[in-house]
Order: C-alpha cells, then structure tokens, then sequence
C-alpha cells in the first residue's frame, strides 16, 4: 500500500511538470525521493531471493563503477581547471 502511495506522487509530480508549460530541470529533484524509495524496495527484493548471488556481484561491481567514476568526477573537477567554468 505504501508503495502504490509513493508511485502515485511520484507520477502525479511527474505529469504535472511535464504538461506545465515551464520547463525547470529542478522541479524534477522533487520525484527523486520518491523514486529512490521505489528503487530500493525492488532492489531488497531482489536480493532476498535465494537465487541472486549472481545479482548480488553484478550490483556491487556497478556500485564500485558509480563510485569510481564519481571520484573520477570530483578529481577532474577540482584539479584541473580546464573542465571546470562558472555557471
């Protein structure tokens, strides 16, 4: 029942900025809560199933890439200032 809550906002967000006539990429960072909370039900579920080691790696080495590439990200960022500029 709480999931159906969360999906239903979230959609309702969802088509309401979508048929608004503004376009602002931050109204969307309000469906992200909702969506993340959906995420990671399913991915709890996934992983109580007793058929997904197989998963279980998969999950962990995307999360080791995320997070490489994000440090990859943040050093680029910081240390050559070449990439970065002022928004």
């Amino acid at each position: 029942m709480p999931e159906r809550f969360i999906l239903l906002t979230s959609l309702s967000i969802l088509t309401f900025f979508l048929l608004s006539g503004s376009r602002r990429s931050y109204y969307i960072l309000s469906l992200i809560p909702g969506i993340m909370i959906i995420a990671g039900k399913t991915i709890r579920d996934w992983l109580d199933n007793p058929v997904s080691n197989i998963l279980r790696h998969v999950l962990f080495i995307t999360a080791i890439i995320f997070s490489f590439s994000g440090l990859a990200l943040t050093y680029i960022y910081i240390f050559l200032q070449d990439f970065s500029h002022i928004s």
